[in-house]
């Protein structure tokens, strides 16, 4: 049975010249797997220039070496997983651990009416909040509002549950948002360079080194002539 899961993958930064069609394309050609869609979400980095983080999401994986192997450096926080998209150019790949976003979506709440009613008079109101929410964002205060019943109930197992689930949700995104601050941080010492650029220096630059040997090679010759002038008036003077 094949270890290959069908993970989705998160790309932290990708230049803004690069498409979606252009992202799909270098899956493809890494015969990785196929994909589903892909997200762009925009960012600015601190040196003010644009570029996308994307999100890969796959109808399945392709069970061959490369796609385990690659999935292998993915999973693992032990290694870095690469992705060559233009040698030597590559991007560095995650494992997308979020929830897929959809516009317009609210955010998970837990509707009360699915559990047992609790008695006000037996049972205090406690009010829950996640233990490590990220400053920027704001974890909405679970507010439960009491129902007399004839007989308690105690909802501390179903409750614990559905909150050990936030808890989780909110470690993961405190994780996301700490990799992404830390990619900020090293974007500044990134240099954004089209390949066409590059292969215009590179022209440029074998163009003067063609330059330099032709006048070297005048030089030398103009050096053999005066040799040979000096030589022919020496040996005129000694006759």
């Amino acid at each position: 049975m094949s270890s290959i899961k069908n993970i989705s993958l998160y790309i932290p930064h990708i230049f803004a010249n690069y498409s979606k069609e252009d992202v799909l394309q270098v899956f493809e050609d890494q015969n990785i797997g196929e994909i589903k869609n892909i997200d762009f979400v925009s960012k600015i980095g601190q040196d003010g220039n644009q570029f996308n983080a994307a999100y890969i999401h796959f109808n399945h994986w392709h069970d061959n070496i490369a796609s385990a192997n690659f999935q292998e450096r993915v999973i693992n926080p032990n290694k870095e997983a690469r992705l060559m998209y233009d040698k030597p150019w590559f991007w560095i790949v995650l494992e997308n651990k979020s929830r897929k976003f959809i516009p317009g979506d609210r955010k998970p709440r837990i509707d009360l009416s699915d559990f047992p009613t609790i008695s006000p008079a037996t049972t205090p109101i406690k009010v829950v909040q996640c233990p490590s929410a990220p400053v920027k964002k704001q974890i909405e205060v679970i507010e439960a509002i009491a129902i007399e019943a004839s007989t308690p109930i105690k909802l501390e197992n179903s409750f614990e549950n559905e909150m050990r689930d936030i808890e989780e949700q909110c470690e993961i995104d405190n994780a996301m948002d700490e990799m992404e601050a830390e990619m900020e941080k090293e974007e500044k010492y990134l240099g954004c360079f089209d390949r066409r650029y590059v292969q215009n220096l590179e022209a440029a630059n074998n163009k003067l080194e063609l330059q330099v040997k032709y006048y070297q090679s005048l030089l030398l010759s103009e050096q053999i002539k005066n040799q040979i002038i000096i030589n022919n008036t020496n040996f005129n003077q000694m006759l």
